[in-house]
C-alpha cells in the first residue's frame, strides 16, 4: 500500500518540476527551491522506504546518494530566500563555498560506493523496514545517524540564518513602503515566514528523532505517539509546497525601494487599494491574482502605452526592466500571468497592431511604403513581420491587406 508519505514526496516532486519548468527564465532563484523539493521528496522516500518498507533495489540506490545530496538542502534554501528578498543577490564563485560539504562527502563516500553489490544489497536489505538499524549502519567511517545529525544541524543553521535575513529585509524596507506595495510586502513576509519555520519545525523534528531512534532501538516510547509524529511530519512537510500552490506570488520576492519610481508614485496615488479589479479569466482559474501584481501590470501597460517604447528596434524585456525600475522577474510574472502572454510576443502584437492602424490610416498598398512602416514599428526585417502576422492572426499580410484596405 502507498503511504500518504511517498503521496507527499510524488506532489513535492510534481510542484517542484512545474516550477522549474515555468520559472527558470523569469526568476531563476525559483530554480534553487525547485532543487530543494526535489532533494526533501528524495530524502523522504528513503526515510519512507526504511520505516515502511519497499523496493530493496530502490533503497540501495538512495542509500548511495542521500548523504551528499541532503548537504545541498540548507544552501539551496537559503539561495532561494536571499534572491527573493533582495533582487539584486546573484549566485557568485563566492557562493560556491556552500558546496563544499557536498564535495567533501562525496568524496568520503567513494569507497562505500566500490564496495561489492552484494555488500550494499544486504546493508538496503536489512535496513528495510527497520529504522533502528538504518540509524546504526556505517557506509564508511561513522554510523548513518551521526551523519545525518551533522547534516541535519547544517540545514537547521542555514534555516536560522534565512529566518534573520527575512526580517532584516523587512524592516529595512517596510517603513518606506505605503498603499498596494506595503500590504504586498507585509503578506510576502508573513508566508516566506510560514514557509521558513515549517521547515524549520520538520528540521528539529528530524534531529530529534534520529537522537531517539539511536539512543532508544526498542521504540518502547514511540509506540503509543508515532501516530501523533507522523502527522505533524506530513502536515510541517506538505506546508510549503501548499503555500507556493495557492500563492505563486510569493516565489517573486519582496517589492522593494527600487520600484518606487515617480511614475509609480504617481499611479499609486491615483488609485485606491481596494478598488475591484479586472482580471483575465486564466489568472482567477490559476488562483495567481493579487492587488499588487494586478497594479503592476496595470503600470507597465500605462508606460508601454504612452511612451510606446516597443518601435525600439532590439526592445526587450531587460530594457523595459532598466527604463521603469521595476525587477526583471516582476516583469516576467505580470507578462505571463496577467496578459498570457511572453514578453517577445507581446512586444510583437504590440508592433503589429501599430503596423496595422498606420496602415489603415494612411490607405496604403505600396510594398516599398509597408516595409518602411514595417521597419520603423520595430521589426528587423519585413520576412519576420510576415512570420509573426501568420502565426498571430491566423492568416498571411496579404489577406489582412485585402480585407481592410
Amino acid at each position: 500500500m502507498i503511504s500518504i508519505t511517498f503521496l507527499v514526496a510524488v506532489f513535492n516532486v510534481f510542484l517542484a518540476i512545474i516550477m522549474f519548468i515555468n520559472n527558470r527564465k523569469l526568476n531563476k532563484n525559483v530554480i534553487f527551491f525547485s532543487l530543494f523539493l526535489l532533494i526533501i521528496s528524495f530524502t523522504s522516500v528513503l526515510y519512507d522506504h526504511v520505516i515502511n518498507g519497499g523496493s530493496v533495489r530502490l533503497l540501495l540506490l538512495m542509500m548511495s546518494v542521500a548523504g551528499p545530496l541532503f548537504f545541498l538542502c540548507g544552501p539551496l534554501f537559503y539561495f532561494f530566500i536571499r534572491g527573493v528578498v533582495d533582487e539584486e543577490y546573484e549566485f557568485s564563485d563566492r557562493d560556491l563555498i556552500h558546496l563544499l560539504p557536498f564535495l567533501i562527502n562525496m568524496i568520503i563516500l567513494l569507497p562505500y560506493l566500490f564496495k561489492p553489490y552484494e555488500f550494499k544489497y544486504t546493508l538496503a536489505e536489512n535496513s528495510l523496514g527497520n529504522l533502528p538499524y538504518y540509524m546504526n549502519t556505517v557506509l564508511v567511517f561513522s554510523p548513518t545517524w551521526m551523519n545525518t545529525q551533522i547534516r541535519t544541524f547544517a540545514i537547521l543553521i542555514y534555516i536560522i540564518w534565512s529566518l534573520i535575513i527575512i526580517r532584516r529585509s523587512y524592516n529595512k524596507k517596510i517603513s518606506s513602503l505605503k498603499g498596494v506595495f506595503r500590504k504586498k510586502y507585509i503578506s510576502n513576509y508573513r508566508w516566506l515566514n510560514t514557509i521558513t519555520f515549517s521547515l524549520f519545525v520538520l528540521s528539529s523534528l528530524h534531529f530529534a528523532l534520529t537522537m531517539y531512534f539511536r539512543f532508544d532501538t526498542s521504540r518502547e516510547f514511540m509506540l503509543d505517539r508515532q501516530d501523533y509524529i507522523f502527522v505533524i511530519a506530513t502536515i510541517f512537510n506538505s506546508l510549503a509546497p501548499l503555500i507556493i500552490l495557492f500563492n505563486p506570488g510569493v516565489l517573486f520576492g519582496f517589492p522593494t525601494n527600487r520600484m518606487l519610481n515617480p511614475l509609480m508614485k504617481d499611479q499609486l496615488n491615483k488609485t485606491r487599494v481596494d478598488a475591484s479589479y479586472s482580471v483575465k479569466e486564466a489568472v482567477d482559474e490559476a488562483h495567481t491574482y493579487n492587488v499588487y501584481f494586478d497594479e503592476l501590470s496595470k503600470i507597465l501597460m500605462q508606460y508601454i502605452t504612452e511612451k510606446k517604447p516597443y518601435l525600439e528596434h532590439g526592445y526587450n524585456a531587460e530594457k523595459l526592466s532598466a527604463d521603469t525600475e521595476i525587477p526583471l522577474h516582476h516583469i516576467h510574472f505580470c507578462v505571463k500571468y496577467c496578459f498570457g502572454s511572453t514578453c517577445k510576443k507581446m512586444m510583437a502584437e504590440l508592433r503589429m497592431k501599430h503596423i496595422k492602424e498606420k496602415i489603415i490610416f494612411l490607405g496604403e498598398k505600396n510594398l516599398e511604403t509597408i516595409k518602411n512602416i514595417v521597419y520603423d514599428s520595430g521589426f528587423d526585417s519585413y520576412k519576420s513581420f510576415l512570420k509573426a502576422f501568420k502565426q498571430k492572426d491566423n492568416m498571411t499580410f496579404d489577406q489582412w491587406l485585402e480585407e481592410n484596405t
